[in-house]
């Protein structure tokens, strides 16, 4: 008896069926199931997620952290958040009647990392995820035919 549909859980999502694409074997340890080309699969799952109009559930969210390959922790950094908000919103069950900032930023995120270029958002979001040692800098501007940042000049 062949199974026309698998249901694949093992991304943590549980509305996510495979029509085909893989193949159910048996061994002594019992039901063993072989994806076809997982990194695709899971390409086209959050290809699928953030090209949706609606928001994302928490388990969504997740998935799409975890194939940014970010932590809760480095997720929250890059979007100004604490670690504990990152961590609510991914338990989160119900969808907000449209996607947050931060949902459209990791849509964005995602987005840019499958085309391969994901230097641009994700690198500015690092870069104001870290903390700045240096507070309250004057800085000057000039205007040469342009408004340009002036080059620092040291205190006499």
């Amino acid at each position: 008896m062949t199974e026309k549909r698998f249901k694949y859980t093992a991304c943590g999502l549980d509305n996510i069926y495979l029509g085909n694409g893989f193949s159910i074997g048996k061994t002594s340890r019992g039901r063993v199931v072989r994806i076809e080309d997982m990194q695709g699969l899971h390409r086209a799952i959050g290809e699928m997620l953030v090209r949706q109009k609606r928001s994302l559930v928490g388990v969504e969210l997740r998935f799409l952290r975890q194939e940014l390959g970010l932590s809760q922790s480095r997720l929250a950094g890059m979007l100004g958040e604490s670690e504990q908000s990152v961590a609510r919103r991914e338990k989160r069950e119900k969808q907000w009647k449209r996607p947050t900032a931060q949902e459209r930023i990791i849509r964005y995120m995602y987005e840019q990392y499958i085309e391969g270029s994901n230097e641009t958002l994700s690198e500015f979001l690092n870069f104001l995820g870290e903390p700045d040692d240096v507070q309250d800098r004057a800085v000057e501007f000039e205007n040469d035919g342009k408004w340009h940042r002036a080059e620092e000049k040291l205190a006499a």
